[in-house]
């Protein structure tokens, strides 16, 4: 992780109120997939391009500007899937190269994801596990505790890597 962490909640500019907890629990799966798939660079913004969190080396890219660029690619292509009538949760974006994968695919309602990929690492198993993580980490965003406490006292006592895996292995059982 490349940005300073606080220990006070993150009002976005979509409305978005991320916890600590919350956070702390987004940059765990973050991480984890960050060597699992392996992916070269992760970044997460909200839905109006605002930098929440980025994993990678900074020299690749300005993640302030990405961050904005992501947000309204991801935007734009849901529009006209909303017009053609093909809009549906989890999206995804990909743009191939000959040595590195793009990919860009919302996380709920308020968050973008983006992951830069080998191009050796197989397209479909890497979709499968960044919709996974997405959807992990809606799920996050979206259930807020009525107890922080209890919330870091669970984060505190899950691994996340455990539920990457677990998801894995039940995709290789089709």
């Amino acid at each position: 992780m490349q940005n300073p962490k606080t220990e006070v909640s993150t009002l976005l500019r979509c409305g978005l109120i991320l916890t600590p907890a919350q956070d702390q629990a987004i940059d765990k799966i973050l991480s984890s997939l960050m060597e699992k798939i392996p992916a070269q660079y992760i970044l997460l913004t909200d839905n109006s391009g605002q930098l929440i969190t980025f994993f990678g080396k900074r020299e690749q890219a300005d993640p302030v500007a990405l961050g904005a660029l992501v947000a309204s690619d991801l935007v734009a292509s849901q529009e006209m899937s909303h017009i053609m009538g093909e809009y549906q949760s989890y999206q995804l974006i990909l743009r191939e190269g000959p040595e590195v994968n793009t990919w860009i695919i919302d996380a709920g309602t308020y968050l973008v994801l983006m992951f830069k990929v080998s191009a050796s690492v197989p397209l479909g198993w890497t979709r499968l596990v960044i919709r996974r993580a997405a959807e992990l980490i809606a799920q996050i965003v979206e259930t807020p505790s009525e107890n922080p406490s209890e919330d870091q006292e669970h984060l505190d006592q899950t691994d996340f890597s455990d539920q990457i895996n677990k998801s894995l292995d039940e995709l290789w059982q089709f």
